[in-house]
């Protein structure tokens, strides 16, 4: 049997998040979350809900039916998705193999820059 805990205390440690934290954002005790995360008690479909897009999961995984972890994009902004793109695409189809940065590469890297100089 797949243990959901497991997977949501992974998941907010990797994120950053205390017990507490991830409370807060779901709206629920410090306590119910240590609860989940210890499988004493199993969170309810909508609670697990919650959890997923906190944790910027989908469902599948957060429960175990998908074993593959994938970044949702829906809490991006356009200009984030398309570095997302535009990264993929240079890891996929590298515009330059030397030590040297490509044009191409340099220009993802200043996006990327003033995004989170935007923040």
């Amino acid at each position: 049997m797949y243990d959901v805990g497991h997977r949501i205390k992974e998941l907010r440690i990797k994120r950053g998040y205390t017990q507490e934290e991830l409370g807060k954002r779901i709206q629920k005790s410090k306590s119910a979350i240590s609860s989940y995360e210890n499988d004493m008690q199993i969170p309810p479909l909508e609670v697990i809900a919650d959890i997923a897009i906190v944790l910027n999961v989908s469902i599948d995984y957060l429960v175990g039916f998908e074993k593959d972890e994938f970044l949702l994009l829906r809490s991006l902004t356009d200009e984030q998705k398309d570095i997302i793109d535009l990264l993929c695409c240079e890891f996929t189809h590298p515009t330059n193999i030397q030590l040297n940065l490509s044009s191409q590469q340099i220009r993802i890297l200043q996006r990327i820059i003033l995004q989170f100089h935007q923040m």
